[in-house]
């Protein structure tokens, strides 16, 4: 049975059955509550809640959340994996309050550490534009290249975030940046990669053509001594890539 208390009326919400009511807090078994604004905030519920498209274990206890968003991805790890201690990576600043908001509301400040940066191919100040559709797919401009609008953000390198958190292992590392996990996983040593046991890759069509494409992706992760297990994806451009140790 799903976590959730309301689960027929988010189901139902989701499928276009009823009316969605946003914004709207979903209450769960386990005491927690998520604050859902936009219908992607509902979609992104359903797939991690529901669906459980990420693989965590009871048995993690290192997980690094990158493009944490609002949250919903930690707190479904913060409680699988009730000994872990989460990492949530999300840099636009509006959705990295909601982010706060929502791991202090459900008292997770102890195992869940926000960090308000982006992880790119090299560190330095780059710039985010925000989609009007929902803040799930707000997305990293390529280092040279501006947008009107766009936020400043910082950044930095995977390698980077991981020494100074000193995260020597990693049991479980979500990845869903929209695009940028081409230029974050390109420019990570594969002795880096080799510190993580698992992977699950949300994998977006290439910004750029000059990034590389999804066969070449797999080929990296590969590379760095990982097997793929199952990839969702029907085509090239959009899919959950879930890799582990040989």
């Amino acid at each position: 049975m799903t976590s959730v208390l309301e689960w027929r009326k988010t189901a139902t919400s989701y499928l276009g059955l009823t009316r969605a009511a946003l914004p709207a807090t979903v209450h769960l078994r386990n005491g927690m509550s998520l604050e859902l604004d936009e219908f992607y905030d509902l979609e992104t519920l359903w797939q991690v809640w529901f669906r459980r498209v990420y693989q965590v274990r009871p048995s993690d206890r290192v997980v690094v959340d990158v493009g944490a968003n609002i949250g919903l991805f930690s707190a479904y790890a913060a409680a699988v994996a009730p000994g872990s201690r989460v990492w949530a990576i999300e840099p636009f600043p509006a959705t990295f309050r909601r982010l706060q908001r929502c791991v202090e509301q459900n008292g997770l400040a102890e195992r869940v550490e926000c960090a308000c940066l982006a992880l790119a191919g090299q560190a330095g100040d780059r710039a985010m534009v925000s989609s009007a559709a929902g803040s799930e797919l707000n997305r990293l401009l390529p280092a040279d290249s501006a947008g009107e609008g766009a936020v400043p953000v910082p950044a930095l390198t995977l390698t980077e975030f991981l020494d100074r958190n000193h995260l020597d292992s990693v049991d479980l590392l979500k990845m869903d940046i929209e695009g940028s996990e081409y230029e974050v996983l390109g420019a990570t040593k594969r002795e880096v990669l080799r510190r993580i046991r698992r992977l699950n890759i949300e994998y977006h069509e290439p910004p750029r053509r000059d990034c590389g494409t999804k066969q070449s992706l797999m080929e990296l992760v590969s590379d760095a001594g990982f097997r793929l297990v199952h990839d969702t994806g029907r085509d090239d451009l959009y899919g959950i890539a879930y890799f582990d140790r040989e």
